[in-house]
């Protein structure tokens, strides 16, 4: 009983819709745009208006991970640059130095 009762309202709708005229064809005359009906390219039609600022925030997430990357490494740079300064003798990287009499320190005691 419940299903013949859907399968009419689900006909009046059908109805309804075809008389008020609202077909593809009518619409697009109408200038009322038509959307896609694949999931895929429902959001193509969406992000394309918005391209140009995806590729700016695409980009700008690029240069932010570079950034992350290298920043440190210009700092130990600099910090091996400042200790070659001060330390005679060749230059040494920071890491090499602090761990140096440590490693001096364990041979003479063994």
């Amino acid at each position: 009983m419940a299903n013949a009762a859907e399968d009419n309202f689900i006909e009046e709708i059908e109805i309804s819709l075809r008389d008020e005229g609202n077909s593809l064809d009518e619409q697009a005359e109408a200038g009322i745009e038509i959307l896609p009906s694949h999931p895929f390219r429902f959001v193509l039609h969406f992000v394309n208006h918005y391209k140009w600022l995806l590729i700016a925030i695409a980009c700008c997430e690029l240069g932010q991970a570079a950034c992350q990357i290298l920043i440190p490494k210009a700092v130990q740079r600099i910090i091996d640059a400042a200790s070659a300064v001060s330390v005679p003798g060749p230059a040494k990287s920071s890491r090499k130095a602090a761990g140096a009499p440590r490693i001096r320190e364990c041979k003479q005691n063994g």
